[in-house]
């Protein structure tokens, strides 16, 4: 059940933060913490309260270069660790590392260079939890960046005072035990115990929206209703609620949904995903959009529903870009998010080779080539029997008329514009891309396709058809067989 308080100026409770931390937030005092102190009044006010109720903790550093004055900050938590007597975990990005980064804001870019600096350090130090101090304030500010640009349910909700973030950890949580507290409490509990903390000079920019939410829009509407902060906050805690609710569904689905994933890709279970309701596919696109990029501050509605509509209504080119360098397609009865396409595999149930584009490889008669990458190409020289029956038994074998390749038979790829005249339309010619597509095959994967060619005509695409020209008829008098063959001796 939520528990709303009332926005006021009263000192933060020790018990409540201890309470937090044990029953929200789910941690035990035993084992180590790791903390996000940027130097500012809530890390700083975070890492003294936790010190007072004997947690252990780390406290964890992250130098971003983007302020001229990040050092000082930096050179301030270590002594502030020293003072403490509690270890001091310092990290740093490349100066300008973080500027430009595709599909991110510098904003997004720096805190993602954070969260993976202190989930590495939570690893490395076998920490229980990365812990960080947000604050109720933070909570409405982000609640209304997420309602400006048109965020769906997860947005409205914000944070989450315990989460698992699978993109930085799948085992350690981020935990936020001061999610109920607003800063005015700990502005007060700082001058109270005389805590000494830096100031953020960005802070003032209203350049920033957030900023810009914080020192106009937000004083304006508590014009009009002292109490809009405490509103939104209910409300971001009724609408997690709901969508608690609605993840639990989603992990319940998810094993059916989920096919495979791998470096910056995640291939989900196409008819399943299909099946299911609008709000069910919102959740397993963001689920896996969390898989692949972490946190979701940045991804507003109409991202998500531009997956959602490939779904359901599959553009020509069956992808579409979502942002944050990020892309969507669909493959068969696969749908694929992926930020970097050269990266996804090649399938094993498709015959492909490494052979550049460029070259062409002979293949001797009799004899074979080898593909490079487990498969390879078999070849014998036949008389033409009268009357046999030269059919082939399956796509991955061809007879083809010997006379047709008087300068030899190659192995390469397709090249631009290509065009092929399959078996059964008469010599009729299509665009090699076309029959690509009539034939289901990956975009991906048709540049890496074997062909079997003369100089300039496709005879076989193994796997699939052998061409008209150099079809086996009555006439034939010798007759090339090939066979596609995997490296374990089996077709196919």
């Amino acid at each position: 059940m939520a528990h709303f308080h009332r926005y006021n100026e009263n000192m933060i409770d020790l018990d409540r933060i201890q309470s937090n931390l044990i029953e929200k937030c789910g941690l035990d005092p035993s084992v180590s913490l790791v903390v996000g102190v940027s130097g500012g009044a809530d890390s700083v006010s975070l890492l003294d309260i936790l010190i007072k109720l004997k947690w252990k903790v780390l406290a964890a550093h992250f130098d971003h270069h983007i302020r001229a004055e990040s050092t000082c900050d930096a050179q301030f938590v270590r002594h502030l660790s020293a003072h403490y007597q509690v270890p001091f975990l310092h990290g740093e990005a490349e100066p300008g590392s973080l500027v430009n980064r595709a599909g991110l804001s510098l904003e997004a870019a720096a805190r993602e260079a954070r969260y993976r600096f202190l989930f590495h350090q939570a690893q490395k130090h076998e920490a229980q939890a990365v812990v960080v101090a947000h604050t109720a304030d933070d909570q409405v500010e982000t609640m209304l960046l997420h309602l400006l640009r048109g965020s769906g349910l997860d947005g409205l909700a914000a944070m989450n005072t315990r989460g698992m973030v699978d993109a930085w950890s799948k085992k350690i949580p981020l935990v936020r035990p001061m999610l109920d507290i607003w800063r005015s409490q700990v502005e007060a509990y700082c001058r109270k115990n005389h805590l000494q903390f830096v100031q953020d000079q960005t802070n003032q920019d209203i350049t920033y929206l957030r900023n810009r939410l914080r020192l106009e829009l937000i004083p304006m509407m508590e014009q009009i209703n002292p109490q809009f902060k405490v509103g939104l906050q209910r409300l971001s805690t009724l609408i997690a609620d709901d969508v608690n609710e609605l993840d639990g569904l989603c992990e319940k689905t998810w094993p059916d949904l989920f096919k495979e994933s791998g470096n910056g890709w995640i291939a989900l279970n196409l008819p399943q995903i299909s099946r299911l309701s609008a709000a069910l596919q919102r959740r397993i696109i963001r689920k896996a959009w969390r898989q692949l990029k972490g946190e979701l501050d940045d991804v507003d509605f109409e991202t998500v529903e531009r997956a959602r509509r490939l779904i359901e209504k599959p553009t020509r080119s069956k992808r579409v870009q979502l942002s944050h360098g990020l892309w969507a397609k669909l493959e068969e009865q696969t749908l694929i998010l992926f930020a970097d396409e050269s990266k996804l595999p090649l399938e094993d149930n498709y015959p492909y080779t490494k052979i550049d584009e460029q070259q062409v490889v002979v293949i001797p008669i009799p004899g074979k080539v080898e593909l490079g990458n487990g498969w390879m190409i078999t070849s014998e020289l036949l008389e033409n029997a009268p009357g046999k029956n030269w059919h082939c038994h399956d796509h991955f074998e061809a007879f083809l008329d010997a006379d047709r390749f008087q300068h030899g038979l190659f192995v390469r790829t397709g090249r631009q514009g290509e065009r092929f005249a399959p078996l059964g339309m008469n010599g009729k010619t299509q665009k090699l891309s076309d029959f690509f597509t009539n034939q289901k095959i990956p975009a991906r994967l048709r540049g890496h396709l074997p062909l079997i060619a003369n100089h300039d005509q496709i005879a076989w695409i193994p796997g699939y058809r052998t061409a008209d020209f150099c079809r086996v008829t009555p006439a034939s008098r010798k007759i090339i067989h090939l066979c596609l063959i995997r490296m374990n001796g089996n077709k196919k």
